[in-house]
């Protein structure tokens, strides 16, 4: 009777079930220009850089796109590795070494709140990401280039974290990276998959704009008096 190892998706608590194991990813096809994703797509890596025995190397996987995205959307990411990295990277910023790092890059027309929600896919000892991580950021422009190392505060949507999903509120329009770093430890190298959720930021109602301009009148009223 054979037995067959499950393929599995590593979660921690709370961690959103997409079911993104079903994205097994296959090849990607990068392009250098901006492509516009309307509401869902697959957003491009724009820079990757990885360990070597001669330090850090960009990867020819990053080609500089820059993703149009739309809101409200749902975007996913995922990248695979073939082998085992055994270098981690230098002048990273994040929680502990890593190998790799992929920066997706970004823009929004409008400003949103958002999630963030990560998984590395193992099978057995074949493939396995160590200490998967992200963060999100703002960059000032378009042309700014993606960074290992630190941001400023301020430009910090998601701090570096190894959980597997965050939020962020009230992003306004701009540029902004998702980095995604790691260490394929798996004999044949490792995967990950996620997704970038995007929701409008709710427009003040009536009413709540009503209670805001009510204690103003007053204090008016008092001073006026």
């Amino acid at each position: 009777m054979q037995h067959k190892t499950p393929l599995t998706v590593r979660r921690g608590p709370g961690a959103l079930a997409l079911g993104l194991a079903l994205v097994f990813i296959g090849e990607s096809a990068f392009a250098s220009s901006v492509t516009n994703l309307n509401g869902s797509g697959s957003l491009s890596v724009n820079t990757q850089f990885l360990g070597s025995p001669n330090g850090n190397v960009l990867s020819a996987a990053g080609t500089g796109i820059l993703d149009a995205l739309q809101v409200p959307g749902n975007y996913s990411f995922s990248d695979s590795f073939s082998g085992s990295q055994s270098y981690p990277l230098t002048g990273t910023s994040g929680s502990g070494s890593y190998s790799f790092q992929d920066s997706y890059q970004f823009s929004l027309p409008t400003p949103a709140n958002g999630s963030v929600v990560t998984v590395s896919i193992d099978y057995a000892s074949l493939l396995n990401i160590s200490n998967l991580q992200f963060r999100v950021y703002e960059s000032a422009s378009s042309t700014d280039p993606a960074t290992l190392g630190a941001v400023p505060a301020a430009s910090r949507l998601v701090a570096w974290t190894t959980s597997n999903s965050a939020t962020f509120t009230n992003a306004v329009s701009g540029t902004y990276f998702l980095d995604v770093a790691g260490t394929a430890t798996g004999s044949a190298g490792g995967a990950y998959a996620g997704a970038l959720i995007l929701q409008p930021v709710p427009v003040p109602t009536a009413g709540m704009l009503l209670g805001s301009v009510i204690p103003l009148l007053l204090f008016v009223r008092r001073r006026s008096v």
